[in-house]
């Protein structure tokens, strides 16, 4: 996490209304989150890879130009200086196919896109709450490991 009062978020979706839907249902979160968005994977995968600030949370849709999302989720995670980063996948599909190939793929949790801005957001709150709970269980561990060794 960058720091206590404000979260980092990346988003990857090419359909410029879904983001600005997802970035309006954000702003009216209980916390502060700065939202960075890409319209493609590449655009993504260069801001990860390139910057020196890593996100707390990535938010991914499936179907993108130039790398979709499933392509950024197998780059990410084979990477050992952002594998840790919680990554949920925000898509259209309700495919079984496409929920359990971003699961087996690395996925820290999948929304399906509604239509309602408010379930939206609500997803969205569930989605990054679930994910860093997640992220603080894992670095529990890892201290855990660190302590006893």
């Amino acid at each position: 996490m960058n720091n206590k009062d404000s979260l980092l978020v990346y988003l990857a979706d090419d359909d410029e209304d879904d983001r600005m839907f997802f970035t309006d249902a954000v702003k009216q979160n209980s916390r502060s989150i700065h939202v960075d968005s890409s319209t493609n994977g590449e655009q993504l995968l260069q801001k990860v890879f390139n910057q020196d600030l890593l996100p707390d949370v990535v938010f991914l849709d499936l179907n993108m130009p130039r790398k979709n999302g499933l392509e950024c989720l197998q780059a990410i995670r084979a990477n050992s200086t952002t594998q840790h980063i919680p990554i949920i996948i925000i898509s259209t599909s309700s495919a079984i196919e496409n929920i359990r190939k971003a699961n087996s793929y690395g996925a820290n949790f999948y929304i399906q896109k509604p239509d309602d801005f408010f379930e939206l957001k609500r997803l969205i709150e569930i989605g990054i709450q679930f994910s860093l709970a997640e992220r603080k269980e894992e670095d529990v561990f890892l201290l855990n490991e660190v302590l006893s060794a």
